[in-house]
């Protein structure tokens, strides 16, 4: 996922390493994103409990803010989002078994 904030843009990247994600945030100068010149500014290990589904709700927010197309100017990826709660319920429910 990017985030650009002109010139800056920054990459988040999720990694699962058996029970637990690593989230790092990059920084990079403008958007060529030259590997070399991005810098790591952020990092966190946890559980998946922890760092995942912190970003699912934002986005559940963000899904029914009625400005959405106006202020991102696109409009909101609901067959992406129906996927991801799809994984977020199933992942609760076997949390739940376990």
């Amino acid at each position: 996922m990017r985030w650009n904030t002109e010139p800056i843009e920054y990459e988040f990247n999720l990694s699962r390493n058996n029970d637990e994600i690593t989230l790092e945030v990059v920084r990079f100068p403008d958007s060529r994103k030259i590997q070399s010149q991005g810098e790591v500014v952020f990092r966190i290990n946890d559980s998946y409990k922890l760092i995942v589904l912190p970003f699912w709700r934002a986005l559940r927010q963000m899904e029914f803010c009625d400005n959405f197309e106006e202020q991102w100017g696109r409009t909101w990826p609901k067959r992406e989002m129906t996927l991801l709660n799809k994984l977020i319920e199933r992942f609760k429910r076997c949390s739940n078994e376990a």
